[in-house]
């Protein structure tokens, strides 16, 4: 069974943004939709997998930091 299609106050309450952000990321095409007529719904599943896909992860940055977290100095003339 299918989740129910949630408005954009839903929406923006779930995601903890402001409803008028949501409704700048439909403007641009950001987030999925579902229309009907004039209403702008939106499919949690769909929703769940564009965070997925949005969603920046960690870099392994121990080849450029030192171990207190500092930017590693590399020698002159090496990339």
């Amino acid at each position: 069974m299918r989740e129910p299609l949630l408005t954009v106050e839903e929406l923006s309450a779930w995601l903890r943004l402001a409803p008028q952000t949501i409704r700048n990321y439909v403007s641009a095409k950001r987030i999925p939709t579902v229309k009907l007529g004039r209403r702008c719904l939106f499919d949690p599943a769909e929703v769940r997998r564009w965070i997925e896909a949005n969603t920046q992860r960690e870099r392994d940055l121990s080849s450029v930091l030192d171990p207190l977290g500092r930017r590693r100095r590399t020698p002159a003339g090496t990339p």
